[in-house]
């Protein structure tokens, strides 16, 4: 009876072992795993980021260049008022 006793604690104590092992590696995959994860999607987050800061940026180079064309547009015009304005009177 003994032995069968001590054959019953030693197959719990392993089966408790077995388990902390387990759990321990659980963990600790679902750790790294994690970890990745965090990684991916802070990786994501700044190639969204410098995306939208280039659509940004192109937007507004556009919009400077379109002002530029605007600007030259309206002084040719105020230039070529002045010089018909100047064409009349002499």
């Amino acid at each position: 009876m003994p032995c069968f006793i001590r054959t019953i604690i030693a197959a719990t104590l392993f089966q408790v072992a077995v388990m902390v092992g387990l759990t321990v590696y659980m963990n600790n995959h679902a750790d790294n795993v994690s970890l990745q994860y965090a990684r991916m999607t802070l990786e994501s987050a700044k190639a969204y980021a410098e995306q939208k800061d280039l659509e940004l940026y192109n937007r507004i180079q556009q919009n400077q260049s379109r002002d530029r064309a605007e600007l030259e547009l309206w002084l040719s015009r105020q230039i070529d008022l002045k010089l018909l304005k100047q064409g009349t009177h002499n």
